[in-house]
């Protein structure tokens, strides 16, 4: 409600004077006012301020007029003065509560509406009316924020069951043997999982055969808070300055991939004003994003950008008069920068892993902790720390990534160390990238000073001396695109490395592709090379080329063709010919996937030796009490049941991605985790005797785990009944048959039939009749011939 203006004292007569002139006034006014008035019988709707305030003693008329401010209702009546001189004057603490920016004055006295700044009044007599025009300026509403992005949360489904994913691998051939097949068993129910991979590996003559275990941990996710647990073997978190390490521990880290509708970094916003009620749409890169209305006043507006670099916007603001204005702004979005207030962790402490990949338990016997974080302290500054220990390495870093307006973004980090063994040392980095519709810059350095180490090196090589990157990339259209970049790599054990690198592609007849690269390397010139090729499309599947290469030592050419096998399933193959210097090699092999895994078998000869190999991938899920074939899941998946009946298609977003097997059940893989998927089944499959509750469902399974959907399809018994009457004629059309536990009956068509459905044995019928009394009749199983079909039946009146 709007504040009421004060009331100085006075005697009770004035009171009732001015009452019986309010009552007056309303009555006086009524008749005229047209369908807004009808707002004053609405006191939730319509402030209605009713009292005068002081220094009314030279007033011609008082008015309790509708507010409009900009053109728009603002629901509101307020009390104005009418002076002779037809000046209007208006309570101050009224004009604030409009919304308009008033110098607040301790006598809180009238003010003249002509004489405030930047305002434009005029009075509607005819519908009791006061119009107030200000400038935006003027206008002290709070900002309206458009296009602003509402994380959607849905629930998880939780799924029980496990999966075991294969790779097995045979090659034979010439003078060796080899056999290998890479195994993963995984555990789930709900966010929890547990999973352990291992190599079996068997080669002729080699001492290192039998089961090699690679890792074993188990992981709980939580979608709502955003973090995830992972106690086993692990990876260390790291950031773009620091190295990872393998840690049997326990970890405990942020998760955005949880909420994969969460947008991490900042979002570039339009900030405007609109002096009316205007309709409002954006455009980013030429596309449409949003379109709205906003009142008047101040507005920002979310620009969402689709992809990481530069781009521009453009919103158009059209105004009640239908005048349109376009402001167009430009934006660089960067995955690199957090949002303002959001933080980024990974916290880890276990035992330092050895040898990974050559032995199954080897982990040294001391502690090891290390810890990443990240921190948006503005939309365009992101801070980062790192730091790492164990008894005889420790390490802490600082760095800040920050945005550079529409000029990409720019990082620098220091680190510093201390061995017990080797001293102290530091590392410095910097990186700047930009990435624009035609050319994309980026320029990165790292350089270490003293002796630097970290927990990577005590299990590997150190950190560079010096690792440098540049990078130049030109979009030509039609032309092509061409990209140069320089490499620089300083080791202790291995010197130093410059290479500098040039490279050109461009598209030939819409089907071909030419691209030709050449390195060369800085220290020494005879280290170069040129690689050239010709690539073609004939179809979707089909593809044919030509490659050569030339070093100071070799000379190579060669070609290929290939059909290439759809993701939903089929047959591909793969020929290849090479002739150089050094090799000469003839490759050839057929590949099939289904929907129970894939399959590759082929040959190759090279420098006269002959080999054949073959592989198999593909997954054994164990859910719903049953054991089910399919290709290897490295993703989420469901297991569709039809209850039974087979040679159903089912449907991922509306796409064939298989049929159920003869128990009725498919393994869909593929799926988005913690999204809504869409998974169907073709109605069309469905067997005319069997009813269907639905045809789609909504699933949100959890990550790297799977869910059980099933379309429940019932058999039905339906008969097609002759119906006669006791003379031996068909039932009259329109007679209608019911029975107990059905409301509505069935029809009877012509020739006296009525199809029904579910009927149980030894079910009595009646049958009204259009004319004359009902008639019934007893449905025995023996009257149902072999195609469901029962009758002529004599329906007879009576019970």
């Amino acid at each position: 409600m709007a504040r009421l203006p004060p009331l100085r004292r006075r005697r009770a007569p004035v009171r009732a004077i001015l009452v019986m002139a309010l009552a007056a006034s309303l009555t006086w006014a009524a008749p005229a006012r047209s369908a807004p008035d009808l707002a004053l019988a609405a006191p939730r709707d319509v402030h209605l301020i009713l009292m005068p305030g002081p220094g009314l003693a030279d007033a011609r008329a008082e008015l309790y007029l509708e507010v409009l401010l900009n053109g728009e209702a603002t629901r509101r009546v307020i009390h104005v003065l009418a002076l002779p001189e037809g000046e209007l004057m208006a309570w101050a603490p009224n004009l604030r509560e409009l919304g308009l920016q008033v110098d607040a004055d301790p006598a809180d006295r009238y003010l003249s509406l002509a004489q405030l700044p930047r305002l434009r009044s005029r009075y509607d007599a005819l519908n009791q009316r006061l119009h107030l025009d200000a400038d935006t300026a003027l206008l002290t509403r709070a900002t309206q924020r458009l296009n602003t992005a509402h994380l959607p949360s849905w629930e998880v489904q939780r799924g029980r069951g496990a999966v075991l994913n294969y790779d097995l691998y045979a090659q034979r051939g010439g003078h060796s043997q080899n056999y290998s097949g890479l195994t993963e068993l995984r555990l789930f129910e709900g966010n929890d999982s547990f999973e352990q991979s291992g190599l079996s590996r068997w080669t002729e003559g080699a001492s290192n055969r039998g089961y090699l275990r690679l890792d074993t941990a188990w992981t709980r996710a939580s979608p709502d808070q955003l973090w995830s647990l992972r106690v086993g073997d692990l990876i260390s978190g790291s950031l773009s300055w620091t190295r990872a390490t393998r840690l049997g521990g326990i970890q405990l880290r942020r998760d955005f991939g949880l909420q994969p509708a969460l947008l991490t970094y900042p979002l570039p916003q339009f900030v405007g004003e609109a002096a009316l009620p205007s309709d409002v749409e954006l455009y980013v890169n030429g596309q449409r994003q949003y379109q709205g209305t906003v009142q008047p006043g101040p507005f920002s507006m979310a620009v969402t950008p689709g992809l990481s670099g530069a781009g521009s916007a453009t919103v158009i603001v059209t105004d009640a008069l239908g005048r349109s204005r376009p402001f167009t702004l430009s934006f660089y979005n960067s995955p690199r920068l957090l949002q303002a207030g959001l933080h980024d962790y990974s916290v880890e402490a276990g035992a330092v892993r050895q040898r990974y990949g050559m032995t199954s338990f080897d982990y040294r016997d001391e502690l090891a902790a290390s810890g990443s974080y990240r921190f948006g302290l503005y939309d365009r500054l992101t801070l980062e720390a790192h730091a790492e220990a164990d008894h005889r390495v420790q390490l802490a870093g600082a760095g800040a990534v920050a945005g550079l307006a529409d000029a990409g973004t720019i990082a620098a980090a220091y680190a510093v160390s201390n061995s017990r063994d080797e001293g102290r040392g530091g590392q410095i980095s910097l990186d700047y990238s930009w990435i624009g519709d035609r050319l994309n810059l980026g320029y990165g350095l790292t350089r270490t000073h003293g002796t630097y180490r970290d927990l990577a090196a005590r299990e590997g090589r150190g950190a560079a001396d010096r690792s440098e990157r540049a990078l130049i990339g030109l979009a030509l259209g039609s032309a092509g695109s061409l990209s140069l970049q320089y490499t620089r790599l300083d080791t202790a054990e291995g010197g130093r490395d410059r290479l500098l690198g040039l490279s050109y592609s461009v598209p030939l007849l819409g089907t071909a592709a030419l691209y030709v690269s050449g390195t060369t390397n800085l220290d020494d010139r005879r280290d170069a090379g040129v690689f050239a090729g010709l690539s073609m499309s004939f179809g979707r599947d089909h593809a044919a080329g030509l490659e050569a290469s030339q070093t100071r030592d070799t000379h190579r050419y060669g070609a290929y063709a290939s059909r290439a096998v759809d993701s939903d399933g089929g047959l591909g193959w793969r020929l290849r010919g090479q002739q150089g210097d050094d090799t000469d090699l003839v490759q050839g092999d057929v590949r099939y996937l289904g929907a129970r895994g894939d399959v590759t078998a082929g040959a190759w000869l090279i420098n006269g030796d002959h080999s054949a190999y073959a592989s198999a991938s593909g997954a054994l899920v164990w859910m719903d009490r049953d054991l089910l074939a399919a290709r290897r899941i490295d993703d989420s998946f469901a297991v569709v049941s039809t209850r039974g009946v087979s040679k159903v298609t089912v449907l991922s977003e509306n796409r064939p991605m298989g049929v159920t097997d003869a128990d009725g059940r498919h393994v869909l893989t593929g799926l988005s985790a913690y999204q809504p998927n869409q998974i169907g089944i073709d109605p069309l499959d469905v067997p005319l005797d069997h009813n269907v509750s639905d045809v789609s469902q909504v699933v949100v399974p959890a990550r790297r785990a799977g869910v059980l959907v099933q379309f429940d399809m019932t058999p039905i018994r339906g008969t097609l009944l002759i119906l006669h009457d006791e003379q031996g004629e068909p039932l009259p059309l329109g007679s209608r048959v019911r029975w107990t536990g059905d409301n509505g009956g069935v029809p009877v068509g012509y020739d006296g039939q009525a199809y029904v459905e579910a009927l149980a044995d030894n079910t009595r019928l009646r049958v009204a009749r259009p004319e004359g009394p009902e008639c019934s009749v007893m449905i025995r199983h023996t009257d149902t011939r072999s195609d469901r079909v029962a009758g002529p039946l004599i329906c007879r009146g009576g019970p």
